[in-house]
């Protein structure tokens, strides 16, 4: 299946607000992936180290042009939500969200 030129580019927007490679660094970040979801939203999800509580986060770009992130757990027994999805997220809250929930420093 082909990833669409948007959603390319909308994960290409959110790994940056994230923090980019810093991001990628801190976290341990791999198995980087976007899409679109069923209800045609972009999304961006990646997996990562270092937090008991979480190793996966989907962020999905929602229709009032904010983000929604699901953390969850992902095992060879397979994936297990780990809370409900963070609704509704500024763009300028994405890294604070994300070390609130996994407890990851996502910069220095």
């Amino acid at each position: 299946m082909e990833t669409s030129k948007t959603a390319q580019e909308v994960a290409k927007t959110i790994a940056k607000q994230l923090g980019g490679n810093r991001f990628n660094a801190m976290v341990g970040a791999y198995n980087h992936a976007c899409g679109t979801d069923d209800k045609g939203n972009d999304f961006y999800s990646v997996r990562f180290r270092g937090s008991r509580k979480a190793n996966y986060v989907k962020i999905t770009l929602n229709v009032m042009d904010l983000y929604d992130l699901e953390f969850g757990k992902v095992s060879k027994k397979g994936y297990k939500p780990f809370a409900n999805i963070v609704a509704n997220i500024y763009f300028c809250d994405l890294q604070k969200t994300f070390t609130e929930v996994t407890g990851l420093n996502t910069s220095l």
